[in-house]
């Protein structure tokens, strides 16, 4: 399967103003790596038209047309190529970042029912559903990594933001501490121990 690089969404959990985490592909080693991004809108040709000086949420007044049809396009490719995962996750991460969420989520559903242990797919539907506020819905998806990975620490410390954002501090403090003595020297470590003093 080709390397693919997943451009996800990234929560500022604002009560404890932790971050919660994607990841990415790398193309040397193929494992998978944390990253964030800002919440900033971007300055591309999706966001261009709402980018006045109060920006709103995308409508077809204020979307470029050369967009919609892109989408059209691209959703007619997935339905010649139903099978094509890479296709599909292209598919699934424009309609994100045209702020198509339901539709980004039927195109992620579509690869899992595909490849049903994808675990980019199941963090990117963790990083949906808690950004809507689905804290519940998020730690299942979230579990449902863990079932597949144990080892998964992206997971295991967003496991962990998300129990601290439903106020279960002691059981986030209990995974990210469980983090710091299984991975000692890993990115994650160390952002258990920054979440851990926020706690």
């Amino acid at each position: 399967m080709k390397t693919l690089n997943i451009k996800l969404i990234i929560i500022l959990l604002s009560a404890l103003n932790l971050f919660f985490y994607g990841c990415k592909k790398t193309e040397s080693s193929g494992e998978y790596k944390a990253v964030t991004k800002t919440s900033k809108i971007p300055n591309d040709a999706i966001h261009k038209n709402i980018m006045g000086t109060k920006p709103t949420e995308p409508s077809k007044e204020n979307v470029d047309k050369s967009i919609i049809e892109k989408m059209k396009n691209m959703e007619k490719q997935v339905e010649n190529n139903p099978k094509d995962t890479s296709k599909i996750l292209e598919v699934a991460n424009f309609m994100i970042a045209a702020h198509q969420i339901q539709k980004g989520i039927f195109y992620f559903k579509k690869i899992l029912k595909i490849d049903s242990k994808r675990q980019d797919i199941l963090l990117q539907l963790a990083i949906i559903y808690a950004n809507q506020k689905k804290y519940l819905k998020a730690i299942t998806v979230t579990q449902n990594i863990l079932k597949i990975n144990p080892a998964n620490k992206i997971a295991l410390y967003n496991l962990g933001a998300l129990n601290a954002t439903l106020g279960k501090k002691e059981k986030a403090k209990n995974i990210w501490e469980n983090i710091i003595k299984q991975f000692p020297n890993s990115d994650m470590s160390e952002k258990a121990k920054q979440s851990l003093k926020r706690l």
